[in-house]
């Protein structure tokens, strides 16, 4: 048992359950872990780079996406492929491109699904896909403090460009990002 700042913790790996309660002048947060593993631990997931989503946010963003098992995915900035593996449990067609080779071959190593998801190094704003070819774009885009992005603004305007030549008529566009105001002026 340790404690700092009012801090207490006992981990052995023998809890059924995890509280925490946090408490910061007139709020309090009770969490209360349900599971006997964090969900933010993956099996898949043994290598990580800067930048790297957690895996809960990724599957928040592809069930916000309300994808069907026939449709396409296509996560065009995939990193270590947290999105697209995730993915397969919504759909088998799943598409992910990095510009980085490093990340591209932690995703593939890190990739046992059954879904056979098709991992090319490419530039997101320069895909040789087909226009109107995909259902659905998940993606985390860079930040521009782990991974930084030259020329944002003419970044995000060629990126929605892309996105919506590649995208089907009725597909849809989820991005996490930071740079909203220069999505919303670049659409």
């Amino acid at each position: 048992m340790t404690s700092a700042l009012g801090r207490q913790e006992k981990e052995d790996g023998t809890q059924t359950m995890n509280i925490r309660i946090f408490i910061e002048k007139e709020e309090c947060l009770l969490g209360v872990r349900v599971g006997l593993v964090p969900l933010h631990r993956r099996n898949y997931k043994q290598e990580t780079l800067p930048g790297s989503l957690k895996a809960p946010v990724a599957y928040c963003m592809l069930r916000l996406a309300e994808i069907r098992k026939d449709e396409s995915v296509l996560d065009p900035m995939c990193g270590v492929g947290t999105i697209a593996l995730e993915a397969a449990a919504f759909t088998k067609n799943i598409i992910a491109g990095d510009a980085s080779q490093e990340a591209l071959d932690i995703a593939q190593k890190s990739n046992h699904t059954d879904a056979d998801i098709a991992f090319c190094q490419r530039d997101v704003r320069h895909m040789t896909l087909a226009d109107a070819s995909i259902d659905h774009i998940v993606t985390n885009a860079p930040f521009g403090k782990q991974v930084q992005i030259d020329q944002p603004e003419l970044f995000f305007t060629e990126l929605l460009q892309e996105f919506l030549r590649v995208l089907k008529k009725d597909g849809n566009i989820i991005v996490l990002t930071d740079h909203t105001d220069m999505v919303r002026k670049a659409a």
